[in-house]
């Protein structure tokens, strides 16, 4: 499900930018806050399937690899 949505999710960030540029944003702020935008909508499928596998994980009854992950991501 995550491999359908990830897509779908994407395209709908990337429907958001046409919305900015017409809801009178100061272009000095546009400049960046799309180009962001863009780089953080490819983390959108990553982010789902690290959901996925975090909640497997946690329904087999392994917590340790997920402590581990949240850990070291952390650090």
């Amino acid at each position: 499900m995550s491999l359908a949505l990830g897509p779908v999710l994407m395209g709908v960030v990337r429907l958001i930018e046409p919305i900015l540029r017409s809801a009178n944003i100061e272009p000095a702020v546009l400049t960046q806050a799309i180009p962001y935008l863009r780089a953080l909508n490819w983390g959108t499928l990553p982010l789902l399937l690290y959901f996925v596998f975090r909640r497997y994980l946690q329904g087999m009854n392994l917590a340790k690899p997920v402590m581990f992950a949240l850990i070291s991501a952390n650090s």
